[in-house]
């Protein structure tokens, strides 16, 4: 048994708008540029690897939940993250 298709799409849909909008005031708080970039790009990192567990999850899923539940490729997260 699984989540319902709509409670995951409308999940998904929000953590993939969240990642659009990204802004994470702390790391504006980082004084040193490099470790500021580090940070950001390990905030990415993670994020990513989050989107693309929860992707490899439904789409090995059995039954499979139909491909509308996903709302972007992990690529296309990755770009989104820019990374």
């Amino acid at each position: 048994a699984g989540l319902e298709p709509d409670v995951v799409r409308v999940s998904v849909h929000r953590f993939c708008t969240h990642i659009m909008a990204l802004h994470v005031p702390v790391l504006d708080r980082i004084g040193s540029p490099e470790w500021r970039r580090a940070a950001a790009s390990r905030t990415a990192d993670l994020l990513y690897a989050a989107y693309d567990a929860v992707y490899a999850f439904l789409t090995n899923h059995r039954p499979p939940y139909p491909p509308s539940t996903l709302v972007h490729t992990p690529q296309e997260i990755r770009t989104i993250l820019d990374i």
